[in-house]
């Protein structure tokens, strides 16, 4: 029996290739030799090297980490563990990838489970003129939880169109093992098409949308030139950057709620049905007498209003149906009828976290009845 066998050091990571018995296999990480496993064991070096290389992942460029070793060396001289570090940009690439990346990929991977989720998108151009995707993830971590939002992975793109969009990002989902179904909304910037955009116009049900948004964005760009003088007063600039901030919000927020815009989170206090402005109305009102908005429509339209799932509202007696969110995320049936009867009942439980929405639903998912059964599991999902 090989000696590594019953070292305490090696004997729970580490086990014997099959099919090679010159080779050792990490159970959890990668393959490499037993004379590298023992290297690895007993050299105090690797944790170190290790340790610098999951640094220059989250912190800094690769080519650095020369410099930084050097560095070590010269400043810890007296230190053995520094003496010995070998650390330069090949071997600090190979970490990266052949370890650290297939442990934290696992790790994510088994953190966001069966949960349901969100991405955002956002392509680019890298200095070798490839076009690649960034994908970012957000999804309820059972473990920790909360709500996480973490980098997921990088797609080269083909082209510059909406189909690679697509195969890129159905490449990473299958790379996380993450069910489509489970998928909840995506967010999207310089990601689609002119194509797209053009579809999205010409479809009468988001005129009302537009025209609420074209005041909005001309309050913004207004303020967006401002910032591009060269003569502007810093200190003007700030209050009419926080004047605009605080005028979009009064829009949406209940009226008399006097929150601190700036310090304090709007999603607590915003208006149930709030007054879009009269463009916004007349377009309703007309898209509505010419059969062009039809009733689900509509309802799809008042989906997008979050405050229909703030503590406010959900602990209200008298409160909006939430079919229309649910038919918007393609929620079945059978499901639907499910979490209507559990939005019906969330008023007739005493919650204790009613202040803030993230900490209600983090409350909400916890809960337990008698038999240690979530009542609210399809609602919360």
């Amino acid at each position: 029996m090989p000696e590594w066998k019953s070292d305490s050091k090696l004997k729970d990571w580490i086990e014997e290739v099959c099919i090679d018995n010159t080779m050792a296999r990490c159970k959890t990480i990668f393959n490499c030799s037993s004379a590298q496993i023992v290297i690895l064991a007993f050299n105090s070096s690797w944790v170190t090297e290790g340790a610098i290389s999951l640094y220059i992942t989250c912190h800094s460029a690769i080519r650095s980490v020369d410099h930084l070793t050097d560095m070590n060396k010269m400043i810890f001289k007296d230190n053995s563990d520094a003496d010995n570090i070998n650390l330069q940009r090949t071997k600090c690439s190979g970490i990266i990838q052949n370890i650290l990346y297939p442990l934290f990929l696992d790790i994510l991977k088994t953190d966001i489970g069966d949960s349901p989720y969100s991405v955002l998108v956002d392509e680019s151009t890298d200095i070798s003129i490839s076009k690649k995707m960034g994908i970012c993830i957000i999804y309820f971590s059972t473990n920790q939880q909360c709500s996480v939002s973490t980098f997921l992975t990088l797609e080269l793109l083909e082209a510059g169109n909406s189909e690679s969009v697509v195969q890129g990002l159905k490449s990473a989902l299958k790379l996380y093992n993450l069910d489509i179904q489970k998928h909840r909304g995506i967010g999207c910037n310089n990601a689609c098409n002119a194509k797209t955009l053009y579809n999205m116009y010409c479809d009468t049900n988001n005129e009302a949308l537009l025209v609420f948004l074209k005041p909005v964005l001309a309050e913004a760009q207004y303020v967006n030139k401002m910032f591009q003088s060269n003569s502007a007063d810093p200190v003007k600039l700030l209050n009419d950057i926080v004047l605009l901030i605080k005028t979009l919000a009064g829009l949406v927020s209940t009226p008399g709620s006097n929150i601190d815009i700036l310090n304090s989170s709007l999603n607590d206090n915003l208006h149930p049905r709030p007054y879009l402005g009269q463009a916004f109305e007349e377009k309703i009102k007309k898209l509505r007498t010419n059969n062009c908005m039809s009733v689900e429509n509509e309802k799809k339209l008042e989906a997008y209003n979050t405050s229909l799932i703030s503590p406010t509202n959900c602990l209200s007696v008298q409160k909006g149906s939430l079919t229309p969110l649910a038919k918007l995320m393609h929620v079945s049936q059978s499901d639907i009828n499910k979490i209507e009867i559990q939005w019906n009942k969330l008023h007739l439980i005493e919650w204790t976290n009613t202040n803030s929405t993230k900490d209600f639903w983090k409350e909400v998912g916890q809960f337990k009845d008698s038999s240690g059964e979530n009542p609210f599991f399809e609602l919360i999902n």
